[in-house]
């Protein structure tokens, strides 16, 4: 939904409705599927997708676990209304994001997270919102990004295997 307006200048659609229809679809789709175990059900989502994802982990109990790759926390109130209730979820959550990601600073995060009661992991891999490493011209380092890139998936595998295969 998020391209389909308008290909050219996509954008998300008030309060996500869109997106989140789509997530479901896709969500109730893996479900019927004789490959998935619905015991091990894990979701994610990145940057404006986490929010998305989140919801749909909100509203699913049968979702096991969920990680937010960049969540989007600029501040506390942001925090809150893009994931209500995820410090009161027992459920596994990864949050992971880079160093200096301007969308989700550390400082910020932490201090939401201060009180959370659930099992919320925080990774911190370098870089920016994408995971970019920048040289010291500030151009991007395009092989240590495709690194830390590797390193934060191989992160949340390692992360969803030790939480969904107990």
């Amino acid at each position: 939904a998020y391209c389909l307006a308008d290909p050219q200048n996509p954008a998300p659609s008030a309060g996500l409705k869109n997106e989140i229809e789509d997530f479901q679809t896709v969500l109730n789709y893996a479900k019927s599927l004789k490959t998935i175990d619905p015991s091990r059900l894990a979701i994610a989502g990145k940057s404006m997708g986490s929010g998305v994802a989140y919801s749909a982990f909100a509203k699913d109990p049968s979702v096991k676990a969920l990680a937010l790759l960049t969540p989007i926390c600029p501040d506390a109130a942001a925090c809150e209304k893009n994931y209500p209730g995820i410090k009161k979820d027992s459920r596994p959550v990864l949050m992971a994001m880079g160093d200096k990601d301007d969308a989700c600073p550390l400082s910020v995060l932490f201090d939401f997270l201060k009180d959370a009661k659930g099992g919320i992991w925080v990774s911190v891999a370098g870089g920016d919102h994408g995971f970019r490493i920048k040289k010291s011209d500030d151009s991007i380092d395009q092989a240590r990004t495709q690194r830390n890139i590797e390193t934060v998936a191989n992160g949340l595998l390692k992360w969803a295997d030790l939480k969904l295969n107990r």
